[in-house]
């Protein structure tokens, strides 16, 4: 049909906008390539949210386990206790009737947790804890163990005699519990002795082909017991003629690794306070035949304490100035470049080198495992400004770092599939667990949301040197607690802002935003929250700031951009 003489005709109007998908940063925080040239893969913000293969899961709560600890400082040290005759508790969880699907995204809640198998140990105050039943207290100090710092290195050691607990305080001092009560040796050639060196000396414990080794405190030598023994005749070893950036032995690790057709390999590891790391191979040090030398390397300074190493079973990780080094690439690399690339902290060794740098003779470094939540953590002192008491953590699945903040952490322990710590402000709680901070035991409050922020990398949105106006953002969320979010259009690779987050509804029944959700209730796992949402923003690269306060289930899975289009001027 053709249109009347005369008729307007009608053209079609051309496209003045353009969509930009962006899946998610799923490589993590990039803390070392220049902003103009980072992929949208990474991320320069992730706070409080782990990089899962599906999206940006906000990390989850803690819980209170035990409280009232006396004196309300920090619990340093949280420890186990795991004899043999030790049997989980069955954990009862309550009902889930989701989809596969949504398991993906919501573990089931549990009812009532019980106490851990063994024993929890808590040292604060000068003093150490049994808080295995937790609860409120009051709460008595054990009987035969104390003083020193409340910093404690440790290890279980089974023998025929038994199971115990083995520790020592980092400032000298060895104990060991047997299940029933603690016992302190001292020296001599009796029962229940250390000979050749007083104990009190002791600074740090480990195991290592059945034997106990010691590290004599201000000192390059270590000292190992009989195999299969707790007290008994010490034999000293020094390791000072290999350090050759001086110092002091500061920890010390078993690493058993895969040999190939020889089968495996165990090595001592020596790791001296300036960064030289020494490796040994074999069983008996006093025989010349089998214990030798592997070799010598560096791996800058380590922080003060003697938390900066981790077995994860199958690598030993080195936290020092240089950033998280595992062993095995020091075995294998040939060249400086080769090792820088592909050290575990690559993407974030600026960061850590920069605050070791300014920062490393404070007290509270460290890094751990979490097994139960796929994480390794590093743990940034209370006392570095901006970043205090904040953790890096990297999910092992992803190979992925973000930060953890607003977290009372000051010591981790695993049991079974739960994972303990020690607060800064003198409690216990249950960490990595539920949806929400600060549950409280026994109170009608249900906790505190999280904070979580997300910067993905600036991007040119399709159209480099061109300047656009940036409209509308879609982040989709998936969830079973209703987040409150602002949002902010960073352009030109402009700094963070402050959040400007309203407050957050009623957890048991939140809201999103009332004006643009038009007052829409979630509960458990719904269908994704995917609307447009209107914002204002100019330049030639741009990128979003997500502020969110939400629970620990929540799911950022994707994050698109609308702009217009405008000159190269």
């Amino acid at each position: 049909m053709f249109a009347p003489v005369g008729a307007p005709v009608r053209r079609a109007r051309q496209q003045v906008g353009n969509l930009t998908p962006l899946a998610i940063p799923s490589k993590g925080v990039n803390a070392r390539d220049a902003l103009a040239v980072m992929g949208p893969e990474f991320a320069i913000q992730l706070d409080n949210v782990i990089v899962e293969p599906y999206g940006l899961k906000t990390r989850k709560g803690y819980t209170e386990w035990a409280t009232n600890l006396p004196g309300g400082n920090a619990v340093s040290t949280v420890m186990s206790y795991y004899p043999s005759t030790a049997t989980p508790a069955l954990q009862v969880k309550l009902p889930f009737l989701r989809s596969d699907y949504a398991r993906f995204f919501v573990e089931p809640a549990l009812a009532d947790p019980p106490p851990p198998a063994g024993k929890l140990f808590a040292a604060t105050a000068g003093s150490i804890f049994d808080v295995t039943p937790g609860g409120v207290g009051p709460w008595a100090p054990q009987v035969g163990v104390g003083g020193g710092s409340d910093f404690w290195s440790w290890t279980n050691f089974q023998n025929i005699a038994g199971s115990f607990l083995t520790i020592c305080n980092n400032l000298g001092g060895y104990a060991y519990y047997n299940g029933a009560a603690w016992s302190t040796p001292v020296q001599g050639v009796g029962v229940g002795q250390i000979g050749g060196v007083n104990p009190a000396n002791f600074c740090y414990v480990t195991e290592h082909n059945k034997r106990l080794w010691f590290i004599e405190k201000g000192t390059t030598t270590a000292w190992y017991l009989p195999v299969g023994q707790i007290t008994g005749a010490a034999t000293s070893f020094t390791f000072g003629e290999q350090f050759k950036h001086g110092g002091a032995l500061q920890e010390l690790v078993s690493w058993t690794m895969d040999g190939g057709i020889n089968g495996l390999n165990d090595y001592l590891v020596a790791i001296s306070s300036q960064g030289d790391v020494v490796v040994y191979q074999g069983v008996d040090p006093n025989d010349p035949n089998d214990w030798r030398l592997v070799g010598v390397w560096y791996v800058g300074a380590l922080a003060v304490g003697r938390r900066s190493v981790v077995n994860t079973g199958a690598d030993v990780q080195i936290l020092s100035h240089y950033g998280v080094t595992p062993l095995s690439l020091l075995l294998s690399a040939k060249e400086l470049g080769t090792l820088e690339l592909k050290r575990t902290s690559y993407l974030v060794s600026p960061l850590i080198a920069r605050l070791m740098r300014d920062y490393s003779s404070l007290p509270g470094w460290g890094i751990t495992v979490i097994p139960k939540e796929e994480l390794m953590v590093v743990k940034v002192p209370t006392g570095v400004v901006e970043f205090g008491g904040q953790f890096l953590v990297l999910k092992v699945l992803t190979g992925a770092w973000s930060v953890l903040r607003d977290l009372p952490y000051a010591d981790f322990v695993t049991i079974d599939s739960a994972c303990f710590a020690g607060t800064r402000d003198g409690r216990v709680v249950r960490a990595f667990n539920g949806a929400l901070d600060n549950v409280r035991i026994a109170s009608t409050i249900l906790g505190d949301p999280i904070q979580c922020r997300v910067t993905p990398a600036f991007q040119a949105m399709g159209t480099p040197g061109q300047q656009k106006v940036f409209k509308l953002v879609r982040p989709t969320f998936i969830t079973t607690m209703t987040p409150s979010l602002t949002m902010q259009i960073l352009t030109d690779y402009g700094l963070p802002r402050p959040a400007t987050t309203p407050t957050l509804p009623t957890i048991e029944h939140s809201l999103w935003d009332q004006a643009k959700w038009n007052l829409n209730k979630w509960s458990g796992v719904k269908a994704p929250i995917k609307e447009w949402l209107g914002c204002h923003g100019v330049g030639f690269a741009g990128t979003v700031q997500l502020d969110y306060r939400c629970g620990g289930d929540t799911l950022l899975a994707s994050i698109d951009f609308w702009t217009e289009q405008g000159g190269v001027l």
